[in-house]
């Protein structure tokens, strides 16, 4: 029996006010419980897709359902709690005097009780590995603690899918190394977009490459991120995990 579809867009289109085409015909299913990887080239419309997803924009021709609703104005509110959007600059997302206040902001405006919202709180601190931080200012985190934070925010409020935008924009090696394990340990369903290839080869097991605003390839990570010729046909590289090294380097065209 197949698993239930979080996402499906047939002939999704997204047209800027500027006349720029963001999405041309998308067409794309992720199942809940993926793990799914946006990637290819600026401009492909990874992140016009993303702000899809929670009703920041809406389509301008086809059809989108997620988590079974279609967005609308009568379906942005349960949307809006159902999808968790993680933007590129964790500081477009941190805005309040302490951490405690910024995690707890979405939870509250649930309307659930304080109780709850505490529980939440810690709970979602500790699965990001940020317990203790309540009392912190989140400008004096680092870019690796500021994109913790961020998505202890978001998952404050329990999402059914999150949705990450660049997540590792601006991480130092162990911020990233951070936020990958935190990525690994989510069992909600994730879209990633990004252009760290060896991110998204960590944390999806399945990838989807864009370009144009549409989709041009898909399949299983590994395989679809080993394709050097279409890699390449759209701006993109073999990540270097996946490049072989069979063949040493010999500065200066030297050989042995």
């Amino acid at each position: 029996m197949a698993a239930p579809l979080a996402l499906r867009a047939l002939g999704l289109c997204h047209v800027y006010p500027d006349g720029t085409e963001g999405l041309a015909g998308l067409d794309l299913e992720v199942e809940a419980g993926e793990s799914v990887g946006l990637v290819g080239p600026n401009g492909a419309g990874k992140s016009t897709l993303l702000l899809h997803l929670n009703g920041t924009l809406r389509p301008t021709g086809g059809r989108l359902e997620v988590l079974g609703l279609e967005p609308g104005r009568a379906s942005l509110p349960e949307l809006r709690r159902r999808v968790g959007l993680i933007f590129q600059d964790p500081d477009d997302q941190l805005f309040m005097p302490t951490v405690l206040d910024d995690v707890a902001f979405g939870p509250l405006n649930q309307g659930l009780p304080g109780e709850e919202v505490a529980r939440r709180v810690r709970e979602a601190l500790d699965r990001v590995g940020c317990a203790g931080y309540e009392g912190r200012a989140p400008y004096r985190l680092s870019g690796g603690e500021k994109r913790a934070v961020s998505i202890a925010g978001v998952l404050a409020c329990a999402p059914e899918l999150l949705a990450l935008d660049e997540p590792s924009s601006h991480l130092d090696p162990r911020g990233r190394r951070r936020l990958i394990r935190i990525l690994q340990g989510l069992e909600v369903t994730r879209v990633v977009a990004s252009h760290d290839l060896e991110l998204v080869l960590e944390v999806c097991s399945r990838s989807v490459l864009l370009d144009g605003g549409r989709v041009v390839a898909q399949g299983p990570t590994r395989a679809l991120l080993a394709d050097r010729g279409l890699l390449e046909a759209h701006g993109l590289e073999v990540p270097h995990s996946l490049t072989p090294h069979s063949e040493p380097h010999h500065p200066d065209g030297a050989h042995e």
